[in-house]
């Protein structure tokens, strides 16, 4: 790497990422456009369908990070996915709760 290249790197890096304002998930879009169109079953299947793929992909980063030949960027990388997968699955798990009590107030 050439000097410019690594001050240019190190600008870069020290830079914080700024949260976004808004989150941008096709998870969250799907479940909306479920209830809307297909109704509360449609969306309740599809959340537990999702969940269910997401403790799979969760259990496939865990053997990932305690692996004892995976990397430090390794390790990092699954843990950080990992978060992003828990925090998804504690939404789905309020997402489901709340389609549950929509559908009882629905129901004559």
């Amino acid at each position: 790497m050439t000097p410019a290249g690594r001050h240019e790197l190190e600008a870069w890096l020290a830079e914080v990422e700024a949260p976004t304002p808004f989150v941008s998930n096709p998870l969250a879009v799907k479940v909306t456009l479920a209830l809307l169109v297909a109704g509360d079953d449609a969306a309740a299947g599809y959340l537990q369908r999702q969940r269910a793929a997401h403790r799979e992909r969760m259990r496939e980063y865990t053997r990932v990070k305690t692996d004892p030949d995976t990397s430090l960027a390794g390790v990092l990388a699954a843990d950080y996915a990992l978060n992003h997968l828990d925090a998804d699955l504690r939404w789905i798990d309020t997402a489901l709760a709340r389609v549950a009590s929509l559908s009882e107030e629905l129901r004559p």
